[in-house]
C-alpha cells in the first residue's frame, strides 16, 4: 500500500515539476522570456482551421486537438531532463478544408487562408525566433490541408545556421 502511494506522489509530483517548465508566450513579460535558455528551449507553434463540422460540433474542432496535440508534445519534451517549452497561442487559421470535398468553398463557419499565406505567418515566426536565438521550432497544426502538408513537410525545416547574415529555410 505504502509504495502504492509513494509512486503515486513521485508520479504527481514529476507532473507538476515537468509542468513548471512548459510556458506560455502569452503569459510571459520580457524578462521572462529572456531569462529563458534558447539552446534548452523548444517553441510550439500551434495551429487549427475554424472550420465547419456540421451542426454537432464546433467549428474549433480542429483548433481543440491541435491545442490537445500540442499539450502532449510538450509534456513529452518536458519530460527530458533540463528541456523547456515555450508554447505560443493558437494561430486559428487553416488551409482548405472539408468543403474541399463537395466543392463548396464558401459555408458558414469556415475560414480559410491561402496556403501561401499560412506559410508566410508561420516563417515570419520562426525567422524572428531563430534570429533571436531560439534552435528548435515546431509547427503542431492539426490541419494543413493534403496539397499543403505535401508542400511544407520539408521546407519548413528551419536552420538554425546564419548565411550570408540572413535566416533561410532548409530542407533534408
Amino acid at each position: 500500500m505504502r509504495t502504492a502511494f509513494a509512486t503515486a506522489i513521485a508520479l504527481a509530483l514529476n507532473g507538476a515539476f515537468a509542468s513548471a517548465q512548459i510556458y506560455r508566450v502569452a503569459e510571459m513579460n520580457t524578462e521572462q522570456l529572456r531569462a529563458l535558455d534558447r539552446t534548452r528551449t523548444v517553441v510550439l507553434l500551434p495551429g487549427g482551421i475554424l472550420e465547419q463540422h456540421g451542426p454537432y460540433l464546433p467549428s474549433f474542432a480542429d483548433g481543440y486537438m491541435s491545442e490537445r496535440l500540442t499539450a502532449t508534445i510538450a509534456e513529452a519534451i518536458v519530460a527530458r531532463a533540463g528541456w523547456k517549452v515555450l508554447v505560443f497561442p493558437l494561430i486559428p487559421l487553416g488551409v482548405g478544408g472539408a468543403n474541399e470535398i463537395g466543392g463548396k468553398y464558401t459555408f458558414d463557419g469556415s475560414y480559410t487562408v491561402r496556403s501561401a499565406t499560412l506559410r508566410a505567418v508561420f516563417m515570419d515566426l520562426a525567422t524572428e525566433l531563430g534570429e533571436g536565438g531560439v534552435r528548435r521550432i515546431f509547427v503542431v497544426h492539426f490541419h494543413l490541408g493534403r496539397a499543403t502538408a505535401a508542400r511544407w513537410t520539408r521546407p519548413l525545416i528551419i536552420s538554425t545556421t546564419r548565411t550570408e547574415g540572413r535566416w533561410s529555410t532548409w530542407s533534408a
